[in-house]
């Protein structure tokens, strides 16, 4: 068992215990689901020039959309953005003419452009799917499914190495294997053993958000890998390049 093995099987083996934050790893609230966390923020930049019943009209889209997650959102137009301590997001090249929003991360050092526009199509059409694209997408509520239901999921995002990706897949498995044989010896009764579920490199793009809320960016050569549990937290770091 190599190096990577023995972390990622320490990684789970540390959901063994009853209070799992007591563990030497860090732990973050992932795919927005409001578990009392620190929040991301959601800027929507508007030109100063919208009309009132406009403005009112996205920020409810927003409120509504974002009710019952991690994320808040805030309707600021340019003059106002540029105030306060939002306007470290705001684009070089925005006028305000074509509304857009931005996803920042809860530490506020990694954000996410989320334009709302599509073709001639009315704004507050548009907002609608691109705002619900946040906390919607397939594979994103099919994981967080099983991890509500499971002891935990082992997330493989695949690389560019298709060899590399299978040997990471067997990797995982084997080790998910070797925890799902020790879970009947717990005080605690678990039904569901921890799982391996896969994203693809084509999948990517469809689950940008979601990814990023994991901290992956960008489809790397090699795979990269997280560790999921409970509500929807993440435990440990992106294993991937080094870490691997």
């Amino acid at each position: 068992v190599n190096y990577w093995s023995k972390r990622l099987a320490v990684l789970l083996a540390c959901l063994l215990s009853v209070e799992a934050l007591a563990c030497r790893f860090n732990v973050r609230d992932v795919g927005f689901v409001d578990l009392g966390s620190e929040p991301y923020r959601l800027y929507l930049f508007v030109g100063d020039s919208m009309p009132e019943a406009e403005r009112e009209s996205l920020q409810s889209i927003a409120t509504a959309t974002f009710y019952d997650s991690n994320v808040k959102a805030q309707l600021l137009p340019l003059g106002q953005a540029r105030q306060g301590r939002a306007k470290a997001f705001l684009s070089d090249g925005f006028t305000g003419e074509t509304p857009t929003a931005v996803l920042v991360s809860p530490d506020q050092k990694t954000s996410l452009p989320l334009p709302l526009a599509r073709g001639a199509s009315p704004i507050l059409q548009t907002a609608w799917d691109a705002l619900e694209s946040v906390l919607d997408s397939p594979r994103r509520n099919a994981i967080l499914k099983k991890v509500f239901d499971r002891y935990g999921v082992v997330l493989v995002v695949e690389g560019g190495d298709v060899a590399e990706n299978r040997r990471i897949r067997s990797m995982a498995d084997a080790v998910v294997s070797e925890i799902t044989n020790k879970l009947p010896g717990l005080e605690k009764e678990i039904q569901q053993p921890p799982v391996v579920e896969v994203i693809s490199a084509k999948a990517f793009e469809a689950e940008r958000v979601f990814l990023w809320s994991l901290g992956i960016q960008k489809v790397l050569a090699v795979p990269q890998v997280v560790i999921l549990y409970g509500r929807g937290r993440m435990i440990g770091p992106v294993l991937s390049g080094e870490r691997l």
